[in-house]
């Protein structure tokens, strides 16, 4: 079955160049992603410098829409998921901003 198989090394090859592709425009946007998320590591501007975080606003979100849940427009599965992904968003953001600039730009 060789056609099995070099269709499975196309598709590593081809996973392999969208993830080099993916780490290149990430290095190419670092900034901007900083500012997007308004991390310690982005330049701060006028506009941004006195607002939270997004990952604090999406925080500040989900509490809200966890008060709509005993109104049962969202289930509590959904609502407990919800919870646990933006909890690890939190952890994740606390480590970026916990790197020394260095770290957070290579």
């Amino acid at each position: 079955m060789p056609s099995l198989r070099l269709t499975s090394d196309l598709t590593n090859k081809s996973d392999k160049n969208i993830d080099v592709l993916v780490e290149e425009m990430i290095a190419l946007n670092r900034g901007r992603i900083f500012s997007r998320l308004r991390s310690r590591h982005a330049k701060r501007s006028i506009r941004n410098h006195d607002k939270p975080s997004i990952v604090v606003q999406l925080a500040d979100a989900v509490l809200v829409v966890s008060a709509l849940s005993t109104l049962r427009l969202i289930s509590k599965v959904n609502l407990k998921s919800l919870h646990a992904e933006v909890e690890e968003l939190q952890r994740l953001f606390r480590q970026l901003e916990a790197m020394t600039e260095e770290q957070a730009r290579s």
